[in-house]
């Protein structure tokens, strides 16, 4: 089955199905996820929780939790920390904004933590990859 998760950028052979689930299970799961990454890829800006994603997916949050562990091995807290840094570093590398309208746009109201954040990620600082890549050109 090719099911895209995600219309955001999201490789295909990310997706495990659990070998105890039915094919109506995975192919409920997989629906779920890609409802659920869809609707956090246009929100990234937004403040989420587990509870209010579930809310509007008219789901709970064990159901979720599963799902995005099962099919993808990770969380919703994961997956939606990734997406971000990865908007965060295109939006670094192709755009003139400043780090503070950066993590705005990636849903981080405090720079300091989306700073902390990124350079976990990436290990360079937003800072940093922006002059490396000044640099390179």
């Amino acid at each position: 089955m090719s099911l895209a998760i995600c219309s955001s950028p999201f490789p295909l052979d990310a997706i495990h199905a659990a070998p105890s689930l039915s094919t109506a299970s995975i192919i409920k799961q997989q629906q779920l996820i890609q409802s659920t990454c869809d609707y956090l890829f246009r929100n990234l800006d937004k403040t989420h929780t587990l509870s209010s994603i579930c809310k509007v997916m008219h789901t709970n949050k064990n159901t979720l939790s599963l799902a995005f562990k099962q099919q993808l091995n990770m969380g919703v807290s994961s997956w939606l920390r990734k997406k971000r840094m990865e908007k965060a570093r295109e939006l670094l590398l192709t755009t003139d904004m400043n780090i503070q309208e950066i993590s705005n746009q990636v849903g981080y109201s405090d720079q300091a933590n989306f700073s902390t954040t990124f350079k976990a990620f990436y290990h360079h600082s937003p800072l940093q990859l922006r002059k490396q890549d000044q640099h390179d050109e």
